[in-house]
């Protein structure tokens, strides 16, 4: 479970907006059990400057291990009136110490086009397997 709340502050000259500040807040949580997990969050984001807006989104996640260094999962968003959906494939190679990892994400929203992502990552921190550094770091 896990709370957060920000703020800030951005200069923009992006279509005439030139001062922006922000807060946010969110709440999310996960439930694991065995090679499964859930994931859920609810967040709400406030702007102010040239206008004032209210954002708030939602987001549930289901993750599947299928080996300890092997993540698929898939999962819905919402941000205000528009939905995505996404599946992502996290593959950590144990041959390489478990120090890095790649990602392949597809994604689709209902009101943008296909996107797709692979990423290679990198972990500066302890060499653990997937499930593990994703559970417990």
């Amino acid at each position: 479970m896990g709370f957060s709340y920000g703020g800030g502050q951005s200069y923009s000259s992006l279509n005439g907006y030139t001062d922006t500040s922000y807060q946010s807040i969110s709440l999310s949580g996960a439930y694991y059990l065995g090679q499964f997990d859930l994931a859920a969050g609810l967040g709400q984001t406030s702007y102010s400057n040239s206008w004032t807006g209210l954002s708030n989104s939602s987001s549930i996640v289901a993750g599947y291990y299928a080996t300890d260094n092997l993540k698929l999962s898939a999962g819905v968003a919402g941000l205000d009136s528009s939905g995505n959906r996404s599946l992502n494939v996290i593959f950590q190679p144990a041959a390489l110490n478990n120090k890095w990892s790649i990602t392949g994400l597809v994604s689709k929203g209902d009101t943008s086009d296909t996107y797709y992502r692979l990423s290679l990552g990198y972990y500066f921190d302890t060499k653990v397997s997937l499930i593990d550094r994703n559970r417990k770091y």
